[in-house]
């Protein structure tokens, strides 16, 4: 009967840590995420935060020559820009939109970087059309795109859903904002916004 009581003891005693682990681990995430999730005055949009390290890739770019995602990042925060394809004109006024704020991008330290499922060929046309001061890159392949997790289709075609990953120095994803529709995406005023508090609480 005692080595019975004992047993019992210990499992309550057991339990008891675990369930105290388990609210204090579940208390410590909530935090967290309410300290980094920045915030902004749209009640249907979803705000992503990360917290990995973003691999390195290589595409072509516009003028044909390989683009190192790492070395053209260098020692600046990086912004990529995930779009549908050049047919989509939400996507074309949003990438007006941002090399538009270029300036503003750039006094925080930021480099910008489209990215679609278009071919090169469409992708340099694209950014010669809109006169965008930034690369726009091809990934035919869906290779990074899938990799982000951003690949879905539009009328049996694998395209990327819009998005915007913000990207430290150290490769670290700080804030993303994922679309789950053609037009869901952010203005160039709610990017500009955003990464500025991403990058504040960086600090």
């Amino acid at each position: 009967m005692l080595l019975g009581h004992r047993r019992a003891a210990h499992r309550r005693c057991h339990s008891e840590r675990s369930g105290a682990m388990s609210r204090n681990q579940l208390l410590a995430i909530s935090k967290t995420r309410q300290s980094l999730i920045p915030r902004f005055p749209r009640d249907d949009r979803v705000v992503t935060d990360q917290s990995n390290l973003m691999n390195n890739f290589i595409l072509q770019n516009n003028d044909d020559s390989p683009l190192d995602l790492y070395q053209y990042q260098g020692d600046k925060n990086l912004l990529l820009i995930f779009f549908r394809g050049a047919w989509c004109n939400v996507c074309k006024k949003q990438l007006i939109d941002v090399s538009r704020i270029m300036e503003e991008l750039a006094a925080q330290r930021i480099k910008v970087l489209a990215i679609s499922s278009d071919t090169k060929l469409k992708s340099s046309l694209l950014r010669t059309f809109l006169r965008l001061n930034f690369p726009v890159l091809s990934d035919a392949d869906l290779a990074v795109i899938r990799a982000f997790g951003l690949e879905t289709e539009d009328n049996g075609q694998s395209i990327s859903k819009p998005a915007i990953f913000l990207v430290a120095p150290n490769h670290e994803i700080v804030y993303s904002y994922i679309g789950e529709r053609h037009d869901d995406r952010l203005s160039a005023e709610e990017i500009l916004n955003n990464v500025k508090i991403s990058l504040n609480q960086k600090l």
